[in-house]
């Protein structure tokens, strides 16, 4: 009994963070797709492989030779007497209409890999211990569907003899690019849809910003994977759209910039526990409802709400309050 009510205390003051201090605690993961990230009407959006849950208003998506930020605000509890008009994301990213009593605004900014390969074999790393299960369709309720997460992403050959790699390092979002010998740099293009304003700091650092929240592409890091060295370069900013310049080198050259966010918002939306327990193990679990939104907002979208009010969710912790699923 004892352990139970002192659970329930970790559990509470966990709960009552700040969305900044819930995601320091959380750990960033690349979660697949295995056809639970929907559209609107129920599709399966298979240009997505993976999803991260920041915990701070924003998720990110990532496939098909892009990189999705979709930021979403729980307007509800934010509407003053007599407002009944809030921003919707349109059928371009960056763009909004507004439709009375919706009680989610959404923003969403898409980084292009111009001209990359679609279809570049993708390979998941370092498997990680937490793991979603989903019973809604199209899978079995009996049986459901497990998805799981992992700390790395390759997609091999995004461009001719260039490799995109995705990681989580010190619980942040990093990319590199592997120029192997044959590979053009030039080739590697980011064009970035929905940004309200892009500017390149005297620091050569990039920061491209929404309405919602703004994403920040740090100083340049590159080197030779073979003697270390590092390589003179930076970005170029044209027309919403990233370039590197990088000066001469030989073998293989990794390119090294590291991503922050950032929003002007709390969490998704509201969670509920409504019965907590645990185990003789230490591991906590807890049951009640949500109305945070988790799936991607799609083009020409007509419905940015749940089909009801709320998602049922459970969830387990272990004795050190890590989420495990």
């Amino acid at each position: 009994m004892i352990r139970t009510i002192f659970a329930f205390s970790c559990l509470f003051a966990c709960l009552t963070l700040s969305a900044k201090e819930q995601a320091k605690q959380s750990s960033l993961c690349f979660i697949e797709n295995r056809g639970q990230i929907m559209d609107q009407y129920g599709n399966a959006r298979n240009d997505i492989d993976f999803k991260i849950a920041t915990g701070q208003g924003l998720n990110v998506f990532i496939g098909k030779g892009g990189i999705h930020y979709q930021w979403n605000k729980n307007t509800s509890l934010c509407l003053s007497k007599g407002e009944g008009m809030i921003s919707k994301l349109t059928d371009k990213p960056g763009t909004h209409f507004e439709e009375p009593s919706v009680p989610v605004e959404m923003c969403r900014m898409d980084v292009e890999l111009v001209g990359a390969n679609e279809n570049a074999v993708v390979f998941a790393e370092e498997k990680q211990g937490y793991y979603e299960t989903y019973y809604t369709a199209p899978f079995s309720p009996d049986h459901g569907c497990v998805v799981h997460s992992y700390e790395k992403v390759t997609y091999k050959d995004v461009y001719p003899n260039i490799d995109w790699v995705l990681y989580i390092k010190d619980n942040e979002l990093e990319y590199d690019f592997v120029v192997r010998p044959g590979g053009d740099v030039k080739s590697i293009k980011l064009r970035y849809h929905g940004a309200d304003d892009m500017k390149e700091t005297n620091a050569g650092v990039v920061k491209a910003m929404t309405v919602m929240g703004s994403v920040i592409e740090q100083k340049l890091y590159s080197y030779e994977t073979e003697s270390g060295r590092a390589i003179a370069s930076t970005f170029e900013l044209r027309n919403h759209t990233l370039s590197f310049n990088v000066e001469a080198y030989d073998g293989t050259l990794i390119i090294d910039p590291t991503l922050d966010w950032a929003t002007y918002y709390g969490g998704l939306g509201d969670e509920i526990g409504y019965a907590i327990t645990c185990d003789n193990q230490g591991n906590v679990y807890m049951t009640g409802e949500t109305s945070s939104i988790s799936n991607i907002v799609t083009v020409g979208s007509y419905q940015s709400v749940f089909g009801g009010n709320s998602d049922v969710y459970i969830v387990q912790f272990n004795s050190s309050g890590q989420r495990q699923w």
